[in-house]
């Protein structure tokens, strides 16, 4: 009896360490592109998050931009993935002010991928400020002071940003834009796992690990 309590005690680790060792395989960051981009962050500790930009979703009108944030489990070659309610609360418009020596700032938006992203109408103190019908900005420049408030306007891609001036020193704001998040994005949701990559039957995307 004890041999067999042995045997089925080390049978039982071998099979906890294969689950480990092949769930490591899988870690890291995963990126699709397809006229969009999309981010795949499989973590250790079985959580993960996912952020979308499908410009596909333009002409359907429907969410372009989102996040999510979950847990997922490995069945074999298939990786599950489940969403859950952030408790921390998602990413948040993060602004950085660097420093200018210049009359004006200047104002830049990104997205967490760190590419520019354009926008089309500046209101100023609700006064509009600048606009483009044909084109966009990818950056502007503005004599401020402080308290003067800001609105930009993204082209169906992101909310309105507002902002209200600091300082009456010329800056640099450097914004890098949040996205809306969806808590039950993925239920029970499947990718395939292949040779490094993860691959979306459904949306018939694939997924690449990166180095």
């Amino acid at each position: 009896m004890k041999n067999a309590s042995l045997i089925s005690f080390l049978f039982l680790l071998t099979i906890i360490y294969c689950s480990c060792k092949l769930n490591k395989t899988i870690v890291g960051d995963y990126y699709a592109r397809n006229f969009g981009k999309w981010y795949l962050k499989i973590d250790s500790n079985n959580s993960f998050q996912f952020i979308s930009e499908d410009y596909n979703a333009l002409y359907a009108k429907k969410e372009l931009f989102f996040q999510t944030k979950g847990v997922w489990f490995r069945r074999g070659d298939s990786l599950l993935l489940n969403s859950k309610p952030s408790k921390s609360g998602m990413l948040r418009n993060n602004v950085e002010i660097l420093e200018k020596i210049a009359e004006e700032s200047t104002f830049m938006f990104f997205d967490s991928f760190g590419d520019t992203i354009q926008f089309n109408n500046v209101l100023k103190n609700q006064v509009l400020f600048a606009a483009r019908f044909h084109g966009d900005y990818s950056k502007i420049n503005a004599k401020v002071v402080k308290g003067d408030f800001f609105e930009f306007d993204f082209i169906n891609t992101y909310q309105p940003f507002t902002f209200k001036i600091p300082t009456n020193e010329s800056k640099i704001y450097k914004v890098t834009l949040a996205r809306k998040e969806k808590s039950d994005y993925f239920k029970d949701y499947i990718f395939l796992i292949k040779n490094k990559k993860l691959i979306d039957l459904v949306q018939k995307r694939e997924y690449r690990k990166s180095k």
